[in-house]
């Protein structure tokens, strides 16, 4: 043999084997994340109090809002504690703990940990690489799989949909199969709102079989008005079967041109051109994956609120408000300088008081005398009033006043002056924060950490495909009776190439599965091209309430030979009219 390949064979067999060990040797590893809040800062919070009975607390960089993970090992004596360690999800760091002072601690705790008879979750490859494991497989549940997008626009959680769409679904409990109802052909770009064909069918989670039966409507709509420019399909009877995996899927479609066509509730130039889409097909590739999105963490929501304090502090000092002082005093003004510990306000005069004041009022003492009078001069201990009776002055004490009287000239500024300076520390405490906080500036780092992490929230699913759509113009005799059977004489079809496009489209759940979004386009080689938006959300309860949008561009369309004479002149078909459409929905649904 000869001894290059022996070499080959050996390093082959020692590598296998090396392999074989490793995996064995994870398969004897057990690891979780304890999922009990409760546990999780009981059992921290005793380690830190350990720790710091011992001093050793400045080695620690655990935290109580951390989260225990948990690896043991499954040896031949049973389950030994492999590794522990802590996870700050803000930060996303793990953590380790001083083993020493672990087993310090009370061994029932220790126990409970093990047993795992508690909420607990599985940890990620990730998180198994923190714990110096590791793995190529990542635990389901950390996957973005396609079920849950699938879910959204295929299948249902619900037993029962009904959407003002004209779409339907009924599902009996805990069944795999369900009925469905819809109109157009959505994946193909063949939208209800110029397709008007149902789709009845029996569905499970991955294929739908279904039967196509024409609904009548002879008419493109929006939103339940006739579009005048717009030429919709016409509809026929057939069947269709489609599927979908997480990767790929697709649809078969026949219509029987050869069924008995009747002119009732057409219109003259619709019995003269006649679009029916007989055979369709569609297979595309799909993949799914996740969308993140950064959320700021506990101490990222202490700094969002900070600014919003600070930003409502600065707006309120700006304006004319009401301070007040420990004493109670109070003045209206704006904030001008808090310099040199002062603070200056510029006093609103009160201007209602002010006339009522040199007008003349009635006052009152506190043993119930009273003078109407006018305010000649008021000082903090004293006014002189103006009797009106006989024009003569009157020095009264303001303490002996009413207490309403005594509030009516406190509204009053009568230094002279309109600026009010006021000791920073006489101002109420609430006065004093506002103000320290309008100073106040936070300023973070391009580089900043620990203010955001990214989380997931949403799945995307992308579909790319082909299709094919086989579309015949056709034509029936529009002075025979409504009423009367009459076959489609067919003057061009297109297939082969032509009847080629191309699928695309991108469809978004959240995890919540509250909202859901798409956008899709499809272009065939003929020149027809069709795009859609739509997003729904649940609003209260089992109600949805939903917006679809059907764009299709000007000149978009297919040309047709008009008749089977050779000098017939083309006729191209518009779905969306020669300028083209756009055509808004909005819909609601129910869930059950």
């Amino acid at each position: 043999m000869n001894l290059n390949i022996f070499n080959n064979i050996y390093l082959y067999l020692i590598r296998t084997a090396l392999l074989i060990g490793f995996l064995f040797s994870q398969e004897t590893l057990i690891s979780w994340e304890v999922a009990d809040p409760t546990l999780n800062r009981k059992f921290i919070e005793t380690y830190l109090n350990k720790i710091i009975a011992n001093d050793k607390f400045d080695d620690n960089s655990i935290q109580a809002s951390d989260v225990i993970m948990i690896q043991m090992e499954n040896t031949e004596t049973g389950l030994v504690l492999k590794r522990l360690r802590a996870k700050n999800y803000d930060s996303g760091e793990f953590r380790r703990f001083l083993m020493d002072q672990v087993e310090l601690m009370d061994p029932k705790l220790m126990d409970e940990l093990i047993k795992r008879k508690y909420k607990w979750s599985e940890v990620s490859k990730r998180e198994l690489s923190e714990l110096e494991s590791y793995s190529t497989v990542d635990n389901i549940l950390q996957e973005r799989s396609f079920k849950r997008a699938r879910d959204a626009f295929w299948w249902s959680t619900s037993q029962l949909e009904i959407a003002t769409t004209g779409t339907a679904f009924i599902r009996g409990r805990s069944s795999s199969q369900a009925f469905r109802m819809e109109m157009g052909i959505q994946d193909l770009g063949l939208y209800r709102q110029f397709f008007k064909n149902l789709l009845l069918g029996i569905s499970n989670d991955i294929s739908s079989a279904y039967v196509l039966i024409p609904s009548g409507n002879k008419n493109a709509t929006n939103m339940g008005s006739i579009v005048s420019n717009a030429h919709a399909l016409s509809g026929t009877y057939g069947v269709g079967f489609k599927f979908d995996t997480h990767s790929i899927g697709g649809q078969v479609n026949y219509m029987d041109a050869g069924n008995n066509f009747k002119n009732k509730g057409m219109k003259g130039y619709q019995t003269s051109h006649m679009v029916l889409p007989t055979a369709s097909g569609l297979v595309y590739w799909s993949n799914t994956f996740g969308l993140n999105r950064s959320i700021p963490t506990s101490m990222g929501k202490e700094m969002a609120s900070r600014k919003s304090e600070i930003r409502k502090a600065k707006k309120e000092k700006d304006k004319t408000r009401t301070w007040k002082t420990k004493n109670n005093e109070t003045y209206k003004g704006k904030l001008i300088s808090t310099e040199n510990n002062k603070v200056a306000i510029i006093v609103e005069k009160n201007e209602k008081a002010h006339k009522e004041a040199e007008k003349g009022r009635l006052w009152t003492t506190k043993d119930d005398k009273s003078i109407r009078a006018s305010i000649v001069t008021v000082n903090k201990q004293e006014v002189v009033l103006l009797r009106q009776s006989d024009d003569k002055r009157v020095t009264t004490k303001i303490s002996s006043l009413s207490d309403y009287d005594q509030e009516f000239i406190e509204s009053l500024t009568w230094d002279g002056n309109t600026e009010k300076i006021i000791d920073f520390e006489e101002l109420s405490s609430e006065d004093k924060r506002l103000i320290r906080l309008s100073k106040q500036e936070i300023s973070e780092t391009m580089d900043s950490k620990g203010m955001k992490v990214s989380k997931p929230f949403a799945s995307l699913r992308l579909k790319v495909g082909l299709s094919l759509v086989e579309f015949i113009h056709g034509s029936i005799d529009s002075t025979q009776s409504a009423s009367e059977k009459q076959n489609l004489e067919i003057s061009d079809r297109i297939n082969n190439i032509d009847a080629l496009g191309v699928f695309v489209k991108a469809e978004v759940v959240t995890d919540n599965k509250k909202s859901k979004g798409y956008a899709q386009i499809n272009t065939s080689v003929t020149g027809l091209t069709t795009l859609g938006l739509g997003a729904e959300h649940n609003v209260w309860g089992m109600f949805n309430v939903g917006a679809n949008f059907v764009y299709i561009p000007g000149n978009s369309g297919i040309e047709f030979q008009s008749s089977r004479s050779t000098k017939s002149k083309p006729w191209t078909w518009y779905p969306g009219g020669k300028d083209g459409i756009f055509i808004p929905e909005l819909y609601f649904s129910v869930h059950f």
